[in-house]
């Protein structure tokens, strides 16, 4: 299969949103699937993560527009799933994509807008379907942290974990990690505070991304801590850290489901709003000790937290239990599982020189040609010439109408420059594929993938066939003559983020 990603990741958002989506990459790459990451460049977005793992990227500007993420996106078009994990896109973002990716996966926690996608996943727990009664989709949602899509060395180590956990042993290894970035420096303020407190030495690994902001700054505070503190710089044994650790000072982020699969008793943190619901059933379940929000929390109170809430070996079983019940590790081989090769429907694809061939001979074919606006039949250097000046076109689209079995429709677009909105569309059948409804499909995806377009068409009076097709999908005649337009029902309001 070939999987297509589209996530995040930068100072502000951290890390999470590509990590989960490299966990399902990894996983789906070693079973001999084909993955590519399409990110926006931003700070602190690392590609060697990407990059190390011999995955394709495709990067977006900071800020992309539709046209930017439709360019860079359309290569891809017609792969086995585009995977979505992204807290600014929703059904405004998917609906038109549905024309490119048949088939769309949703990663999100939040259930805080509408989605229409093939396939949902949350892992928060206790989520229910109601909780997204705004959204649409065709299959069953994916819910709960048994299907957290973690990397495959967490349910490796699940066993040498569990055994570890139930000798009740006291804290000597601490696991301090609030996020790839920590962009709010918080670890700066924890750090101090924990040499405050009423314990002997502890062995603490700090774990952040090398492109951290405070990183000159921490290093001095570990220097200075009377605990043996090693920071540990873009960790990929981070599976092995949790497994050491006897504690864990972490976020309320996707590290959660890492730290359940290997039962590591957890003084969780909140550090975003989008955290706080994960916090509170993690709390609720008796597996983590919720000491509240970091960012509202003073230093008094940080360290009554802390001083207060320092488990026992006792209460570090029962947080261990109770943690590992929520999540076994192998949620990204469950997900996979569900995941199956595109096998059917229609979709556009955008053309490529290496379509001319054929393209010629459609053509060429009197069916095509009888009521074209040029009956003269292109030769096939003329057509490639044309198609080559086309396809460098930065306003002109042409697809290709998709199915499982091959192209069935060409497609094509023109933008207008003197009248916004004036937008020419033309489309051809392949001649061994007529009375199909080929055009009928390729002109509705075309609209669904520019909902925000008016469309005009060009019919030769003597071609009633497809003033028949055009009409059938709502084009109205034009005040040219031989010309007709089509303007979406209702409004579009299209995504502002891509």
């Amino acid at each position: 299969m070939k999987l297509l990603f589209r996530c995040d990741a930068s100072i502000t958002l951290g890390a999470g949103h590509l990590m989960r989506c490299l966990s399902i990459a990894d996983l789906a790459a070693s079973r001999g699937h084909e993955c590519h990451f399409v990110c926006a460049e931003q700070p602190g977005f690392d590609a060697t993560q990407v990059i190390a793992r011999q995955h394709g990227l495709t990067r977006l500007p900071s800020q992309p527009d539709w046209r930017s993420l439709y360019r860079a996106i359309m290569p891809w078009a017609g792969s086995d799933w585009l995977i979505v994990d992204h807290y600014q896109l929703d059904r405004r973002w998917e609906i038109p994509l549905a024309a490119l990716f048949p088939q769309q996966l949703v990663v999100d926690d939040l259930a805080n807008r509408a989605h229409r996608a093939t396939q949902l996943l949350d892992v928060t727990p206790s989520r229910q379907l109601a909780d997204y009664q705004h959204s649409d989709f065709e299959r069953r949602p994916l819910l709960g942290p048994s299907y957290a899509p973690l990397r495959p060395e967490f349910a490796a180590l699940r066993s040498a974990a569990l055994a570890k956990r139930r000798l009740c042993a006291p804290i000597k290894r601490l696991l301090l990690s609030l996020g790839a970035m920590d962009s709010d420096n918080h670890l700066s303020r924890i750090l101090p505070l924990i040499d405050k407190l009423s314990v002997p030495q502890l062995e603490i690994d700090l774990v952040l991304a090398s492109h951290a902001p405070h990183i000159d700054a921490l290093s001095t505070l570990i220097a200075a801590s009377r605990h043996r503190v090693t920071l540990h710089l873009d960790a990929h044994n981070m599976a092995e850290l949790m497994l050491q650790a006897d504690l864990a000072i972490g976020a309320g982020g996707t590290s959660s489901w890492e730290r359940a699969a290997l039962a590591l008793p957890t003084l969780l943190f909140t550090l975003a709003d989008n955290q706080q619901e994960n916090a509170e059933q993690l709390a609720k379940a008796n597996a983590v000790i919720w000491l509240g929000d970091l960012r509202t929390l003073n230093e008094q109170q940080l360290l009554h937290q802390l001083f207060t809430h320092w488990p026992t070996p006792a209460k570090l079983q029962q947080l261990s239990q109770h943690a590992a019940t929520l999540c076994d590790g192998a949620g990204t081989q469950r997900l996979l599982e569900t995941l199956t090769p595109l096998q059917h429907g229609y979709w556009l694809q955008p053309v490529t020189t290496e379509d001319a061939e054929w393209m010629c001979l459609w053509q060429q074919h009197t069916v095509t040609r009888q009521h074209s606006r040029n009956p003269a039949p292109p030769s096939l250097n003329e057509h490639q010439v044309w198609l080559d000046s086309t396809l460098q076109h930065t306003h002109r689209w042409l697809f290709k109408l998709m199915s499982v079995n091959g192209p069935c429709a060409v497609v094509r677009l023109d933008e207008s420059h003197e009248a916004p909105g004036n937008n020419e569309v033309s489309l051809y059948v392949d001649p061994q594929q007529h009375q199909q409804g080929h055009g009928k499909r390729a002109l509705a995806l075309l609209h669904k993938l520019f909902p925000w377009l008016t469309f005009h068409a060009y019919i030769h009076p003597e071609n009633q066939g497809s003033l028949a097709l055009f009409q059938s999908v709502g084009y109205q005649p034009s005040h040219q003559q031989h010309w007709f337009y089509f303007t979406p029902r209702e409004p579009f309001h299209a995504s502002v983020y891509y």
